[in-house]
């Protein structure tokens, strides 16, 4: 009876395995100087969090990116986990500085289903993106970007009816429960704790849509422009290319690629924030194409 129980339970945990579970883990990424945090939750999907100096300022936020019979962390299964840190500096053709610093511990966990996701933590705020390796295009339906913060912070938003604006007036809401449900803004976004400042940016956008954060359910979670369908000319002096008709998905690019940035960057000092260079440091190097 001993042994038959025992092959049943191996069964059962040899089962829950194949169906992606019982793989749930947590995955922790930390800045070089130890006050920020990234944390990765493998469960039934992949959520994360974000710690500062010991405080949770977002609690678990679901992400998933959604392709064309595959959603991309989904009943995740790791394959492999790499770890590396980076301390060295970035030369600046002009500026204020010569070069940058550029340190950080990064962590990447590849999954089953051809795709990885790799976080970074730097001392001016963390980031995650998602990697895909299939051999042939991909057709993005949608992403899963939210942001859970704690408490109640106020928010500075760049308000827009519309994916085609660039820079809009900021409106100031008391807290994040204060705007209207579904109203969205452009990015960057900064939201006031009494101590700590959080800006939510992106960075290295290419063959995609910018990332635009709504108001939902009480929270707030990216939002992406429809993929063009159909466009004519109009708008200012009719020689802006205005979309007329949208697809049902937000991205055709190619199948192995690294995706956009999602970056937290939180301070308590307002002058880092003139000085953050994060979203330089994590784009791609400018190239002629």
């Amino acid at each position: 009876m001993n042994m038959k129980r025992c092959i049943l339970i191996i069964l059962l945990l040899s089962a829950k395995s194949l169906l992606g579970f019982g793989n749930d883990r947590d995955l922790k990424v930390t800045s070089p100087d130890g006050k920020l945090s990234l944390r990765l939750s493998l469960k039934e999907s992949v959520f994360y969090s974000v710690d500062y100096k010991g405080e949770n300022i977002i609690s678990p936020s679901l992400i998933e990116l959604s392709l064309s019979g595959q959603t991309l962390g989904r009943m995740p299964k790791s394959k492999k986990i790499v770890r590396q840190k980076k301390n060295g500096s970035i030369a600046l053709p002009y500026g204020n500085f010569k070069k940058l610093r550029e340190q950080y511990n990064e962590l990447e966990v590849e999954f089953a289903g051809n795709y990885s996701i790799i976080v970074r933590a730097y001392n001016q705020g963390v980031a995650y993106r998602f990697k895909t390796k299939f051999d042939s295009a991909i057709t993005v339906i949608n992403e899963e970007a939210n942001f859970n913060f704690q408490g109640a912070p106020s928010v500075s938003f760049p308000e827009s009816d519309t994916f085609t604006s660039w820079e809009v007036p900021y409106v100031q809401y008391a807290s994040i429960a204060s705007i209207a449900e579904n109203k969205k803004a452009i990015t960057p976004l900064m939201f006031s704790y009494e101590k700590i400042n959080v800006a939510i940016a992106e960075s290295d956008v290419l063959d995609y849509p910018g990332m635009y954060l709504k108001k939902h359910q009480g929270s707030l979670k990216g939002e992406w422009a429809k993929y063009p369908k159909r466009t004519e000319l109009g708008s200012w002096g009719n020689f802006v290319s205005v979309v007329k008709e949208t697809c049902n998905f937000i991205a055709k690019t190619e199948g192995s690629r690294e995706f956009p940035w999602r970056i937290i960057m939180p301070s308590d000092n307002d002058k880092t924030f003139l000085t953050n260079s994060l979203v330089y440091l994590l784009a791609k190097p400018a190239a002629l194409t």
